[in-house]
């Protein structure tokens, strides 16, 4: 999102894309947030989903995406790097975030052994309940996987069925991340003013 992403001279003006991932809320915008937003619709990009690390920054990523209602959204989550942050109320506290038409997904969740910034235990710990959280609410997950690819998978493949959707933005490891992968469908360019596209409403 930094750098101005140019697709009307490859693919035509007529393209609109979704980021599904951008970390708005960090305090680097705060001196040009506006004209990011701006160079970022003039790149074609429709719909910016704004991604909450922590419970501070999940109720930013919330008050943001109401300044741009059907363009911006959020998610509700914490970062693996702040794992260690998950308290008793936590997921109380993103499960009410998350009844806000705004947010469209439980995360940023999911493990980083590579900076160990949390305990791994923590990590683990804080990424089962934000799955937890997710299948019960019937909403898609954020992904975080850096150099912890076993585990991982190994707690992803307990949830997997009860999970709707998911994507993994970050993410190392080898051929078993096919798997997961081919599952993955493109989704189409989603109407101005509507929820991105492949993000389904909430069962309950």
């Amino acid at each position: 999102m930094r750098d101005r992403l140019d697709v009307s001279a490859r693919w035509g003006s007529k393209v609109e894309l979704v980021d599904v991932g951008a970390n708005l809320g960090h305090e680097s915008f705060d001196p040009d947030r506006g004209q990011v937003l701006t160079r970022a619709h003039e790149a074609g990009v429709a719909q910016i989903v704004v991604t909450g690390a922590s419970e501070a920054e999940s109720v930013a990523a919330l008050d943001l995406a109401r300044t741009a209602p059907g363009t911006l959204f959020s998610t509700a989550g914490i970062h693996p790097h702040h794992a260690r942050e998950w308290r008793l109320g936590s997921a109380a506290a993103l499960e009410g975030l998350a009844a806000e038409p705004e947010v469209v997904a439980i995360g940023e969740t999911g493990l980083d052994f590579n900076r160990d910034f949390s305990p791994r235990a923590d990590q683990e710990r804080t990424f089962e309940a934000h799955l937890e959280l997710a299948a019960g609410l019937g909403m898609p997950v954020f992904l975080h996987e850096r150099d912890a690819h076993e585990r991982f998978l190994a707690i992803v493949s307990r949830w997997r069925a009860r999970l709707s959707r998911a994507v993994i933005h970050c993410f190392t490891g080898d051929g078993a991340c096919n798997t997961g992968r081919r599952r993955v469908s493109r989704p189409r360019p989603p109407p101005r003013g509507d929820r991105p596209s492949g993000v389904p409403r909430r069962t309950r």
